[in-house]
């Protein structure tokens, strides 16, 4: 037309976007399936440890232990105790790592009014040793198994915490080497000061932990004492001297992992809060200048 030639358009290839949505669906679908199940094998480890951990705490023995008030056993016969117990404890490897629950001694002081005793409770298979430990500790020690306590009436207030340590567990609080005081006295103290339809109860569930931890906190040692004047190269924070030999000095001992709770029942909430302060204030006998101590 008017001399000028028209040429067609090429035709040009189309784009359908359906594939690309597909594509993207199953991705997001990998992904939240992915998510959804690793949540699930986590939640079910978390179940089966529950479940075990259930398990060993239905087939349990309670020991009531009364101590003569003329007991002359020097405090440091509870280091034997402990060095025996540790026997109580398999390693657990593989799978049992994640869903294996340790074996436990639980060690409670229970009050009520114008009543304190002392209870030892642990899983009925291990019961023997247990048994044999105290008794070696503590030979005068009159030692019964009773049925386990009941700390919680109907229609009751509870206050409750978990003690932890403000530091890293290898540096160390004051130990009764340390102590001049009897240092059960003070905690037994608040323990007295209970009223009518009160209760309260301090309670330490130990486990052996093994020789990782003691590796774990002579290798700290080492390094922190390697330190050079390199400034090229950077170092951690510096430990000074003093709390690496008290480091040195902890890693000594046997070791467990230990849980310290502390429980007060009392018919008014702000009573059982008032006990339960005096009986953290108990422990502010531990801290260790230079070391550790229990944070509140």
């Amino acid at each position: 037309m008017n001399g000028i030639d028209l040429i067609p358009k090429a035709n040009l290839p189309t784009f359908d976007p359906t594939w690309l949505i597909i594509v993207v669906i199953a991705l997001v679908l990998a992904v939240v399936l992915g998510v959804a199940g690793y949540l699930f094998v986590k939640y079910m480890l978390r179940e089966i440890k529950e479940s075990s951990l259930q398990l060993k705490s239905l087939r349990v023995t309670c020991f009531e232990v009364k101590v003569p008030e003329d007991n002359d056993t020097e405090i440091k016969a509870a280091d034997q105790m402990f060095s025996g117990l540790l026997g109580i404890g398999e390693k657990l490897t593989g799978l049992q790592k994640h869903i294996g629950a340790r074996t436990f001694v639980s060690f409670e002081i229970v009050a009520f009014k114008d009543n304190i005793k002392f209870y030892v409770l642990c899983p009925s298979r291990i019961a023997t040793l247990v048994d044999r430990q105290i008794n070696g500790a503590y030979p005068t020690a009159e030692i019964s198994t009773v049925k386990e306590y009941n700390l919680f009436p109907e229609d009751a207030q509870v206050a409750f915490t978990e003690l932890k340590l403000d530091k890293e567990s290898r540096i160390p609080i004051r130990t009764y080497e340390e102590l001049a005081t009897d240092t059960l006295s003070t905690l037994t103290d608040a323990l007295s000061k209970l009223g009518e339809g009160e209760s309260a109860a301090f309670q330490m569930v130990i486990s052996p932990a093994g020789s990782d931890w003691r590796n774990e906190a002579k290798k700290f040692i080492e390094d922190m004492r390697k330190q050079t004047g390199d400034d090229e190269k950077p170092k951690p924070k510096k430990v000074n001297e003093d709390t690496l030999s008290a480091i040195d000095h902890k890693a000594e001992k046997s070791g467990f992992f230990a849980d310290v709770r502390l429980v007060v029942v009392s018919p008014s909430m702000n009573v059982a809060k008032e006990h339960l302060t005096n009986m953290l204030s108990s422990f502010d006998q531990y801290t260790k200048e230079a070391g550790n101590k229990f944070a509140k």
